[in-house]
């Protein structure tokens, strides 16, 4: 298990592992090493294409919501405040750039070795020319939050927001046009899989929304979904027929012909999980990440999900009961868990289709529980 400290104190992580903070954003930059991040801090790396993941710390609490691979083993990390992190090393050390940018950054995307956008809150897309060293910033003219960006080609890019807010730019970002001003929708997520063709996929409130454009974001249909669905999460086309969007409560819909129709797809039975990223690295094999730190793995092009992350709890914990040093129990919803070692392993002691509702041990071996 991999010990995470909280805020330098003396209390460390213990459940679930590696961590439990949600996932926001996942990428490889091989067939075998992958990067996911989340919230407050949370980094996580595999090197054996996703079947098993380890904590990596890098000293901030910021909730990071984007990762981007570059070439090699160059990526970046975006998130909260104005962070902005840069690895050379796939993944193992990270180094913080220092910019000029104070809002969060939800999204980044490079069109080449040196040049990358960034879309921020307050509306804000910041530019660099120098792989990241340095970013300026591009009027945009409009005032709320951007979550995601996503350029076609050196010159052409969108990106999306708040508010039904959507921008479009011919001439490598020296100037922004709204292409949509949806109202009564937040939109998560932007992809074009050509000139025409594109979509933007949100929701508000719990709702899912997704729309598409055939004349490159100068009109956007509503797209019929089958399946009532949370808010949309993130968009993701494995070519240009294949595409995966992500969503709130177990959402995962799939296209086989360029978006023209929409599936459900997710057999994941255990209910509730918000996934608020999708990633595939081939055709076959694919990744989810959400909530408590949850990632699931695909090996079949989505028809089978296998949990990867985290191995512990994810219900609710009702009550903890240390009967020394090294023994305790915790109960949960409808599981009694116990460690024998101080907490660095948790097995499940008994599991029942009753809530338990509370335990006492008077030793290490001898307890009583109500359900």
């Amino acid at each position: 298990m991999t010990s995470v400290s909280l805020a330098q104190s003396s209390w460390f992580w213990q459940n679930p592992t590696p961590q439990g903070y949600d996932i926001k954003s996942v990428t490889f930059i091989n067939s075998q090493t992958g990067i996911a991040v989340g919230n407050y801090g949370a980094i996580l790396r595999s090197e054996n294409g996703g079947e098993s993941w380890n904590s990596v710390s890098v000293g901030y609490s910021n909730d990071f919501l984007c990762v981007r691979h570059l070439s090699g083993a160059t990526a970046f990390v975006t998130g909260s405040n104005g962070i902005l992190l840069r690895t050379t090393t796939g993944g193992v050390s990270w180094e913080r750039i220092s910019t000029s940018i104070t809002d969060t950054i939800s999204s980044i995307f490079f069109t080449s070795q040196n040049s990358g956008y960034v879309a921020c809150g307050r509306g804000k897309v910041y530019k660099t020319i120098d792989g990241g060293y340095t970013w300026s910033e591009q009027f945009t003219g409009i005032f709320s939050r951007l979550n995601s960006i996503f350029f076609l080609n050196n010159d052409t890019g969108f990106a999306c927001g708040d508010y039904g807010r959507a921008l479009k730019t011919t001439n490598a970002g020296s100037n922004w046009n709204s292409i949509a001003n949806i109202q009564g929708a937040d939109y998560n997520s932007v992809w074009f899989r050509n000139s025409n063709s594109g979509f933007i996929a949100g929701g508000v409130e719990g709702s899912r929304e997704l729309r598409r454009t055939t004349n490159g974001g100068q009109t956007w249909l509503t797209m019929f979904l089958a399946i009532t669905a949370g808010e949309l999460t993130q968009i993701f086309f494995v070519d240009d027929n294949t595409g995966y969007i992500s969503g709130e409560l177990n959402t995962l819909f799939n296209t086989t012909n360029g978006g023209v129709n929409w599936g459900f797809v997710n057999n994941i039975t255990q209910p509730g999980f918000s996934f608020n990223t999708v990633h595939f690295i081939k055709s076959q094999v694919g990744f989810l990440g959400g909530e408590n730190g949850i990632i699931y793995k695909t090996t079949d092009g989505a028809s089978v999900w296998n949990q990867k992350l985290p191995f512990g709890l994810t219900e609710d914990g009702r009550e903890i009961e240390v009967a020394d040093e090294q023994t305790a129990y915790v109960l949960t919803t409808n599981k009694l868990m116990k460690t024998t070692n101080g907490g660095s392993n948790w097995n499940t002691f008994s599991e029942d289709y009753l809530p338990y509702r509370e335990i006492n041990f008077i030793n290490a071996n001898t307890g009583f529980h109500l359900a």
